[in-house]
């Protein structure tokens, strides 16, 4: 892969890491943790949530194996949908994953992955993308900045980063895949990518978040330096339930910081994936000041990989809005008698 500016190499991420990293706010690196003790079963594994796939390789190898982790047969099943994907915008997604797909092909050393980089149909992948793109712009807000949080591939600025004028922050924790998001985000925007390892001092300065049309790179533990009332959007797909208990409490308290008033938060994860707390993330955020405004409620055979939901920051106490005994008539007066949905708690991601 070419140098680009703002490209960095695995000793400086590491040695940098040393130096922010202590007691008081390791924690915060520490994403996956219950499925690594898992992981020892599988001591060869290069999954990302494994203790060997936590570490970066190169572009190829760790950019061969997150493909893998997500799965084409899970991202494949968007049959029967009432409603459209943009073509074009699933299309535009797509182009970005061919793109990186040529870079690892042109790989003269290595040719271990060759045949299946070959033959990987990219199109479920852009569509599972592209998904997420339509959801979070349903309610028509205008979008200025956005955060990214948990971006593992860097899918969700293959679109949004692909218009002008828009800021998007993505934040990341696991060496492996926030190597890999620099690897992508240098390839793809080189002109946006505004890398944290590359110069921490800058990230410091208020103003220095007054530019436009770029693309901050940043790990978790220094969420913290973000202004005030900035973002206008913010998306978790697929990670607040990997999350330990510390590091989802300190998150929380900063999107409550950090979003505008009438932002919007947008989840995308299972209903029935046991978490790695014990935290109930609806009843944080009504009590933060989140209102649930949307949710899709496809049924669990139409499997498109999660379920999304909108959260708009009302900066009121909302916990009014979890009604119990809304929930408990769900239960036992279920509208079929094996509507085995009755017993989820609707609205409020586990």
């Amino acid at each position: 892969m070419n140098k680009i500016a703002e490209k960095i190499s695995i000793d400086k991420l590491r040695n940098c890491i040393k130096r922010e990293l202590d007691d008081s706010n390791e924690y915060l690196s520490r994403w996956l943790e219950v499925f690594v003790n898992k992981a020892k079963l599988l001591p060869d594994s290069r999954r990302p949530w494994a203790p060997r796939g936590r570490e970066y390789l190169d572009f190829y190898e760790t950019f061969y194996y997150v493909l893998h982790w997500y799965c084409q047969f899970k991202s494949g099943r968007f049959k029967d949908m009432g409603w459209k994907i943009d073509e074009t915008v699933a299309e535009n997604i797509r182009e970005k994953f061919l793109r990186l797909n040529r870079e690892a092909l042109s790989n003269k050393n290595k040719n271990q992955f060759h045949e299946y980089f070959k033959n990987y149909d990219f199109y479920p992948l852009s569509l599972y993308t592209a998904i997420d793109y339509k959801f979070q712009n349903i309610t028509g807000t205008k979008v200025d900045n956005i955060l990214d949080f948990g971006s593992g591939i860097g899918r969700q600025a293959f679109q949004w980063c692909s218009q002008g004028s828009v800021n998007l922050f993505s934040v990341d924790a696991i060496e492996s895949l926030y190597m890999l998001q620099n690897d992508v985000y240098s390839l793809l925007f080189p002109d946006k990518l505004i890398e944290y390892f590359y110069g921490p001092e800058r990230f410091c300065d208020p103003g220095f978040y007054s530019m436009r049309d770029k693309l901050y790179h940043l790990p978790t533990w220094k969420l913290d330096l973000l202004p005030d009332r900035y973002f206008d959007l913010i998306i978790c797909v697929q990670v607040l339930q990997e999350l330990n208990k510390e590091t989802l409490r300190f998150l929380l308290r900063q999107f409550r910081r950090i979003v505008k008033k009438n932002g919007i938060l947008y989840i995308r994860d299972n209903e029935f994936w046991k978490p790695a707390h014990k935290l109930r993330v609806g009843r944080e955020l009504l009590e933060q000041g989140w209102e649930l405004i949307f949710k899709y409620t496809g049924h669990e055979g139409a499997d498109i990989a999660g379920i999304p939901r909108l959260w708009v920051f009302t900066d009121a106490d909302n916990r009014k809005s979890f009604r119990h005994l809304t929930r408990i008539k769900r239960v036992f007066f279920p509208s079929h008698p094996f509507d085995y949905s009755a017993w989820r708690d609707y609205g409020l991601p586990i």
